[in-house]
């Protein structure tokens, strides 16, 4: 038997979600370059700023302890006035490039685009019905819901399981989910043999060439046991084709089965008195089977070329 875990879907968080973050930003970043504007009162200061002249006279000896005592004072002053000329030039470019504090959280909690990988059974059994609406219906109104939440920027595959003839119905990722939606309104089941082991191996070949960082794959099946239900070597195969996909993207499988659904289906067919002559009477013994857990009944016809026989 296959062992398989089934999740349920959810939108991925952003990895730095859980961060709060500010950021500080100004809203004319380009005033900023008037802050060259420093360098001007810095160059006066030193190419400009008074060289004593030495003249020798009698009194300098008395004169020298005054001169020393002043000569820190004086340098302490002359640099406070040229950080307070730097700074005051520095502060009139800063508020002409309005500064501001914006919260970048909503930036981070802000989902990124998401690729979607849509995986929709189409084989007989999704036509089991419950009050005239289908398996098929119930995966078709899921997929218009997700379009109908979808945000600029997401991508769409879309990957028929039980259509052996074209199984990948959009094998190049969309970005418009209206050709989703007219792909998907035009789905309907066929009389093909759905191997799941084929349809996990196209999805691999696709996952390999997924365009985003967040990947999901989405498969809708009623989980038939003529598919599921497999041998132990084949279960090991499928298990580890499970983990691959996995590993590439988020996988969700829904369970589209109902025990209460209507599933009937002929399962064999065959002439009693083969080869059928023309003009000759001919019997045909058709066996149906019984999918679901209620007891029904069933009218079986026969036709050829679109013709009711029997």
């Amino acid at each position: 038997m296959l062992e398989a875990q089934w999740v349920r879907h959810s939108t991925l968080e952003h990895p730095e979600n859980s961060k709060q973050l500010t950021n500080f930003v100004f809203l004319n970043p380009g005033i900023l370059w008037g802050l060259l504007v420093v360098v001007v009162p810095i160059a006066i200061h030193f190419l400009l700023r008074r060289r004593p002249r030495v003249e020798k006279w009698g009194a300098t000896r008395f004169l020298k302890v005054v001169i020393e005592r002043n000569q820190t004072q004086y340098q302490i002053q002359s640099v406070a006035h040229l950080l307070l000329r730097v700074i005051t030039l520095a502060l009139i470019v800063l508020s002409a490039a309005e500064p501001t504090v914006e919260d970048n959280l909503g930036a981070f909690n802000e989902p990124s685009a998401v690729h979607r990988l849509l995986i929709v059974d189409v084989s007989m059994s999704m036509s089991a019905s419950i009050n005239g609406k289908s398996r098929l219906d119930d995966a078709r109104q899921q997929i218009f819901s997700f379009l109908s939440k979808s945000k600029e920027g997401d991508s769409w595959q879309l990957l028929l399981h039980g259509s052996s003839d074209h199984p990948r119905r959009i094998s190049i990722p969309t970005y418009e989910p209206e050709i989703l939606r007219e792909e998907v309104s035009q789905l309907t089941t066929t009389f093909q043999t759905a191997n799941i082991a084929e349809t996990l191996t196209y999805a691999l070949k696709l996952a390999e060439e997924f365009p985003g960082n967040v990947n999901e794959v989405i498969f809708w099946t009623d989980l038939p046991d003529s598919e599921w239900d497999v041998s132990a070597s084949d279960a090991y195969e499928l298990n580890e084709r499970l983990g691959q996909l996995s590993q590439e993207a988020q996988l969700t499988i829904l369970d589209l089965s109902s025990k209460s659904a209507k599933n009937l289906a002929v399962v064999d067919a065959h002439v009693r008195n083969s080869p059928i002559r023309i003009g000759e009477p001919a019997s045909v013994d058709v066996t149906v089977a019984n999918y679901s857990e209620t007891s029904d009944s069933t009218f079986v016809r026969f036709s050829v070329n679109s013709e009711v026989i029997a």
